[in-house]
């Protein structure tokens, strides 16, 4: 920029001349666009204003960027321009470095690098400061009309947009609106404006206008055609505070129309009933409507089984059907009829003559478990009327029963004596009992007597040939042989309380008199104890019991000690009959607790 007045090259941005100090025209620059200012001519600094004290414009000093007027830069920011009011006097601030007041240099010399003072020419300023009052002028008359224009509210009348619908039946129609966006966007979206910086971002005007308007109908539902309707707009106040709009939302009137008739129809034309039990006893066992129309799928009769109880043929039963306003309003909405009556009386008919019969013919009880400790398993009623299966058949839950007992099943008289069970099956029960005898059930023996002497026998003949074959021929080669078993009778326990718990229900001990040679001496004599557990019979009463060898248990833990010249044998067994019999004693061993003795063939002296 040139200096109107010196010619000089002054930084853009400075409101006075560094050189002659003439104001000029404001325009800031950057510092990277700023012009150092060149040498001044020499012959000393020139001071500008007339009062006393002023200080001096001296010259740009190196390495400091262009002419500061004000505070110094600071290290290291861009330098600030301090403006000078218009017409005030020119008190400028030295520049950085530069003295205030300087003295002359020796010699007549001015000081290097300082303007030379000039002759200011006044008629400039007068033609700058018209030159800003034009450019103000301009400013002005540019801002008023922005404001006029610009700011115009547009007229937009919001029901022109307003669509309201009628959907349904008439008497209960609904009403629904929608805003016809794309065409208001169309008729506005160029129209409606932001005012200054309320612009919302992702937003137009246009936009933020139907976002912030709400049609509220007076009446939505149960409409009939015919009826009016009112549509009032409530919408935000300060709308026209943000866009450049005036809104014309005014209640409308709306006629509703369109609504489809709905149709009436008996539903009871399909009703069927069916019945159960027996004249006099008899009841509604189910009603239900059988038209095929989805309608039905929803409609309901408003009965209780209970309240159609001990019918006979003749009488007369209302049926109704429940259909308050809210499923009248569901059935319109949904199908578009709704039934013309709600009740219906009918006759009832059909129902069947009461018949008897015995409930326990055909019925067998079967028993399970071990005589005396037998139960009542099942009652058969596979051979019985089939009527005996709707019939809870009640037995004593007794566990102790026994083959010969007596047991009587019978039936809740109180209960299936009610009209219920001839409502239901048109038969009355002649008998609510009848008694049973216990057979067919297997058992332990309880007395030694009871057990054919053959089948001890044969038990014996097993316990001999165990000990020859197999237990005794592992000694043989150590000297020590078996010579001769000879049974010396059994004795049979059994509990001495049926009904108590016991590891066993009955123990068979059988006893042995063992001869063994010993090689090198006489012959040794012991006395060997075995015993069998739960001896019984089956259920037609015959021995049920098999010789195993796994199932054969010693009955003692005493030992009989034998020796020869080179081996010895601890044999498990008594050296005499009297020790022997010790084993059937309860302190003996525990598993003669609660036991007693039942019957023996045992004879020893």
């Amino acid at each position: 920029m040139i200096c109107s007045n010196c010619g000089k090259t002054v930084n853009d941005g400075a409101k006075f001349c560094p050189f002659c100090g003439t104001a000029v025209t404001i325009r800031p620059v950057s510092v990277e666009n700023a012009q150092p200012a060149p040498e001044a001519p020499q012959g000393g600094l020139q001071t500008i204003g007339p009062e006393p004290g002023l200080q001096t414009i001296g010259p740009e000093t190196a390495g400091n960027g262009p002419v500061n007027v004000g505070q110094p830069a600071q290290a290291g920011a861009a330098p600030q321009v301090n403006p000078v009011p218009m017409g005030a006097p020119v008190n400028p601030q030295p520049m950085p470095g530069t003295p205030v007041n300087p003295q002359p240099v020796p010699g007549g010399m001015a000081d290097p690098g300082t303007a030379q003072p000039k002759k200011k020419k006044k008629w400039l300023i007068p033609v700058i400061i018209a030159g800003a009052g034009s450019l103000l002028l301009i400013g002005l008359m540019a801002a008023i009309f922005i404001f006029v224009f610009g700011n115009r509210k547009v007229p937009v009348d919001i029901n022109e947009y307003l669509q309201v619908n009628f959907s349904g039946y008439d008497g209960y129609g609904e009403a629904d609106w929608t805003l016809d966006k794309t065409r208001f966007l169309e008729d506005y979206g160029e129209k409606l404006k932001y005012k200054g910086k309320n612009g919302q971002e992702g937003m137009t005007a246009a936009e933020l206008v139907l976002n912030a308007v709400y049609p509220s109908l007076s009446e939505m539902f149960e409409l009939s055609n015919g009826q009016d309707i009112t549509v009032a707009w409530d919408y935000v106040e300060e709308l026209s505070d943000v866009v450049n709009v005036e809104l014309s939302a005014e209640p409308k009137t709306i006629t509703v129309s369109g609504l489809q008739e709905v149709q009436e129809f008996d539903p009871f034309e399909t009703l069927e009933i069916t019945y159960s039990g027996y004249n006099g006893t008899g009841r509604v066992s189910e009603a239900k409507f059988t038209g095929t129309d989805p309608v039905y799928e929803d409609l309901y009769l408003d009965y209780d089984y209970y309240d159609y109880e001990g019918l006979k043929n003749g009488d007369e039963i209302t049926f109704s059907m429940d259909l308050e306003d809210y499923m009248r309003e569901y059935l319109v909405s949904e199908y578009g009829m709704v039934p013309s009556v709600t009740e219906k009386t009918v006759t009832v008919e059909g129902l069947s003559e009461v018949e008897s019969f015995d409930p326990f013919e055909g019925v067998e009880v079967v028993f399970a478990g071990m005589s005396g400790s037998g139960y009542v398993d099942t009652i058969n009623i596979d051979n019985a009327d089939p009527l005996a299966k709707e019939i809870y058949f009640e037995h004593p839950y007794e566990y102790t029963l026994k083959n010969g007992d007596e047991v009587v099943i019978s039936i809740d008289e109180d209960y299936y004596s009610g009209d219920w069970f001839v409502d239901n099956y048109g038969k009355a029960i002649s008998t609510f009992e009848k008694t049973y005898v216990v057979s067919g059930l297997p058992g332990y023996y309880t007395d030694l007597s009871e057990i054919p002497a053959e089948e001890i026998d044969a038990i014996n003949s097993g316990v001999v040939a165990v000990y020859r074959d197999e237990i005794m021929p592992e000694y043989k080669d150590m000297g020590f042989t078996l010579v001769d078993m000879m049974p010396l009778g059994a004795v049979l326990m059994t509990k001495e309380n049926a009904e108590d718990y016991t590891s066993y229900d009955n123990i068979l001990y059988l006893f042995y008199q063992m001869e063994i040679a010993v090689e090198g001496s006489d012959n040794v004599f012991v006395y060997e104890p075995v015993y069998l557990t739960d001896v019984e019979y089956d259920e037609t009463g015959a021995f049920n019991y098999e010789f195993n060898a796994d199932d054969l248990r010693l009955a003692t833990s005493e030992k009989v000690h034998l020796e020869n010249d080179s081996y010895y044998l601890d044999i498990r067994a008594y050296d005499s009959t009297d020790a022997m019999t010790e084993v059937l004693l309860p302190e003996t061993d525990s598993r003669n607790a609660g036991m007693i003795e039942a019957g023996s063939t045992l004879s020893v002296g």
